[in-house]
């Protein structure tokens, strides 16, 4: 447990450079044949896709439903009988300050008795009032009974004495109190009234599939049938994404994901089943084929002179992040190299594996973890941008008595070893008796 501590608890300071684009700027346009070499190892990117022109006809109770014909009277029966959905339960921004030992919790609620704040109390643990922010929560929301028992029970922004918690004692606050309540008939009549419609929709909607079958059997098309059961056809040219021809996506196709799959799998022209999605029907037909093809530069020649330089930039920041990252291996310091480079030199403290740091990102932590103090790298940034770091100083905090991570750890690894032991035993067993 005291070397899984270690190892979640190291700390390190690390100093680093973020390289963005700017720094290999001016990037000038490519030759031609610099730009044709490119494109013929990247012309995949630009290859334009497969495009079905579908009509699609959706029979769902949606689409039937008429929530007009459903009586002010049926609504209020409905709500009188499912009134319990529409309620809300009481809810409570809660704040959670956590404490090493009891005896610090003690020490912290003395303090409150004194007459100092909670306020201060975050203040003092080198917090802010967002991070020890649980949240606006009902009950059954805070994962630790002890925490939800003890907020719950607390008046508004009266600090409560401290609670035992899973994970070590903390002090509790509750913030904001919003109470219990149902919300009234007219707020949720539109929503109970196409309910009941819908409902009431399911059943025909057999019934108009079977007449749907009969029209089209006896040659209607998917027009004529729309417009005499008064449904949406839907037409459009896609590719298989869901995509249309200027790279948007399509809106109005029913049931998107499962009628692209059919129907670029379908034949041009052919007859389809009507696919069966809940409580309703999709027929369709496939109009046209346009086969995927690749694009000549000529068609696409702007958009791949950006990808190009996009990545030409891409190449000369890793190559400039490299050549700093040997120039610091050998001997040059950080800030020289930042002044060279005209970019600041950042700092990120007190870095776990576990926390991490937004300017680093998770690789950058990785990255600063593999190797001792002094230990460089250069690695890609966010957005493009690539980062050479150094490590500064490195921490390995000793394991504090009754530390509230040690619980967690030694819980887990025990887990971890039962659920071995279970399994090659049942491996054994199961090798020796047959199975």
């Amino acid at each position: 447990v005291g070397a899984m501590y270690r190892y979640q608890n190291e700390a390190r300071d690390i100093r680093y450079l973020t390289l963005a684009r700017a720094q290999v700027e001016p990037i000038g346009k490519p030759a031609d044949d610099v730009l044709a070499k490119w494109y013929e190892e990247n012309k995949a990117k630009f290859r334009a896709p497969e495009f079905r022109s579908i009509e699609t006809l959706a029979l769902t109770p949606d689409a039937v439903a008429d929530p007009s014909a459903v009586t002010e009277a049926d609504v209020s029966r409905e709500y009188e009988r499912t009134k319990d959905q529409y309620g809300a339960p009481e809810q409570r921004r809660i704040q959670q300050l956590f404490f090493a030992t009891p005896e610090e919790a003690a020490a912290a609620a003395a303090k409150l008795k004194s007459g100092a704040s909670f306020d201060q109390l975050i203040t003092d643990a080198g917090s802010k009032p967002e991070d020890v922010d649980l949240g606006l929560l009902s009950r059954d929301k805070v994962l630790d009974p002890a925490v939800a028992e003890a907020a719950f029970g607390l008046a508004l922004n009266v600090p409560s004495e401290p609670v035992k918690s899973s994970f070590g004692t903390v002090l509790l606050r509750v913030t904001t109190i919003e109470p219990a309540h149902t919300k009234a008939l007219a707020e949720v009549a539109p929503e109970i009234r196409k309910t009941i419609a819908t409902k009431a929709a399911e059943r025909s909607v057999m019934e108009m599939h079977d007449e749907i079958e009969d029209a089209l059997a006896g040659g209607a098309t998917l027009l004529e049938v729309a417009n005499r059961f008064k449904l949406k056809l839907v037409t459009a040219e896609v590719d298989p994404e869901g995509n249309g021809t200027d790279g948007q996506p399509v809106a109005g196709l029913p049931d998107q994901a499962e009628l692209l799959k059919a129907a670029f799998t379908a034949e041009e022209g052919s007859e389809n089943e009507p696919l069966s999605i809940n409580h309703g029907f999709i027929w369709y037909n496939v109009v046209k084929v346009v086969p995927g093809r690749d694009r000549t530069l000529d068609e696409v020649k702007d958009k791949a002179i950006v990808a190009w330089t996009d990545d030409e930039a891409q190449v000369r920041l890793t190559a400039k992040a490299e050549e700093m990252a040997k120039a610091l291996k050998s001997g040059t310091s950080i800030d020289d190299l930042a002044k060279t480079a005209l970019v600041e030199v950042e700092t990120a403290t007190g870095v776990t594996r576990k926390a991490g740091d937004a300017g680093l990102g998770q690789e950058g932590v990785t990255a600063a973890f593999a190797g001792p103090k002094g230990h460089v790298a250069a690695i890609p940034g966010l957005d493009g941008t690539r980062i050479v770091l150094t490590v500064a100083e490195v921490v390995n905090p000793p394991m504090p008595e009754g530390a509230g991570d040690s619980i967690v750890i030694a819980d887990q690894a025990a887990s971890d070893v039962s659920q071995d032991l279970y399994a090659q035993y049942l491996g054994a067993a199961q090798e020796k008796l047959g199975t």
